[in-house]
């Protein structure tokens, strides 16, 4: 929509309201930024936004039921920020955010947004759909990058990636398949919160095939490393596993099985919250 007059910008370069209907929303070049409450909320229909070359915002000046796609120009100063969790309701129907290249301030691959050099990864929309593959450039997942993502299915997390943010995958319900490819990933509290379709997890390449989560740690598990998987119910460890770190299966309470090593050190919160669990 190019129609000038659904615009009220004021003098200072805000817009204010939005008069239009759904559909393509290209804002007008004099856009500077988004005064007040976000103008596009009460739209439910599909939206497909193209920012302003001009103007600087976030994700929460963008909220909209109907957003489904959302193109950043070369010259927009987008300030990186999931789009969860405290909005999630608004951006239900997003599926893609596309940077121009030549941004300064982000980028995108595959529809998901990073920061400009894609090593922290902070958004994937919450429908896009299937696997994904989070390139090797990533050093960090941050904070509920993947919150709510319900239509996601498999993600492999390479060995680049130093850091899985708090709650990063939380309520992805459909995500049945977990690679975990670092050895040394800090992960923390509750990354996987209710991610209801991993039932197992067990060693990568391994001749035990077939496991929801699948990590290469031989020597220990890190703190958090299964925190909040609800319906986790065996885990087959290796032989040589010699220590598992703090809340490692907190909240598991569907936890049944699980084979602890000979001489294995574990946290006296290693297995908090494990209702189902005799160890």
């Amino acid at each position: 929509m190019n129609d000038q007059t659904v615009f009220e910008i004021n003098e200072a370069g805000s817009l204010e309201r939005y008069h239009g209907p759904a559909g393509e929303i290209m804002l007008p070049e004099e856009v500077k930024a988004i005064d007040g409450a976000p103008v596009f909320c009460d739209i439910w229909d599909p939206i497909e936004l193209t920012l302003s070359p001009n103007m600087k915002c976030s994700a929460s000046e963008l909220l909209s039921q109907g957003l489904t796609v959302l193109h950043i120009p070369a010259g927009t100063e987008f300030v990186c920020s999931a789009f969860a969790p405290n909005h999630s309701s608004f951006y239900a129907m997003l599926k893609e955010i596309q940077v121009d290249p030549a941004n300064a301030s982000c980028a995108s691959v595959d529809g998901i947004l990073y920061d400009k050099d894609v090593t922290a990864l902070y958004s994937c929309p919450a429908a896009h759909e299937g696997a994904v593959v989070i390139p090797e450039t990533v050093t960090q997942i941050m904070p509920h990058a993947f919150d709510g993502c319900k239509k996601l299915t498999q993600i492999v997390i390479p060995a680049s990636v130093t850091k899985i943010g708090e709650r990063a995958f939380m309520d992805c319900t459909a995500l049945k398949k977990i690679v975990l490819q670092g050895k040394d990933t800090i992960i923390e509290p509750e990354a996987f919160l209710r991610c209801s379709k991993i039932t197992t997890a067990g060693l990568q390449g391994t001749e035990k095939k077939g496991f929801g989560l699948e990590f290469v740690w031989t020597n220990s598990i890190p703190e958090n490393a299964f925190s909040g998987l609800t319906k986790l119910k065996k885990v087959v460890l290796p032989e040589t596993v010699k220590s598992i770190g703090k809340n490692a299966f907190k909240g598991c309470k569907s936890l049944e099985s699980i084979n602890l090593p000979e001489d294995v050190k574990c946290d006296k919160k290693t297995f908090k919250d494990c209702k189902n669990l005799s160890v």
